[in-house]
């Protein structure tokens, strides 16, 4: 949780992704907006670079928000690399 604007919080990791070509990578959030227009920022480290995945616009109560990555973890040596970097935003 945060009311910090432009927070960052991240570099959680899936290693031992089973065998076998990903089909949908998404990521899903738990959130719910404080005040005005917050956002999260979603980037995506694939092994080599990151990429911003866009934002997130959490509702006004409590629910799940999800993001769909597979274009840019399309690989399973991408997503055991994979790291995720969120960015609060007021």
């Amino acid at each position: 949780w945060s009311k910090v604007d432009v927070e960052q919080t991240g570099d959680f990791s899936f290693e031992d992704m089973p065998q076998g070509v990903p089909t949908t990578v998404e990521i899903a959030l738990y959130c719910k907006r404080q005040v005005g227009s917050e956002t999260i920022t979603v980037n995506v480290w694939d092994g080599t670079g990151w990429t911003n995945e866009g934002n997130i616009t959490p509702d006004d109560t409590w629910a799940w928000k999800t993001i769909d990555i597979s274009a840019t973890l399309n690989t399973k040596a991408k997503v055991t690399a994979a790291k995720i970097w969120l960015q609060y935003n007021e």
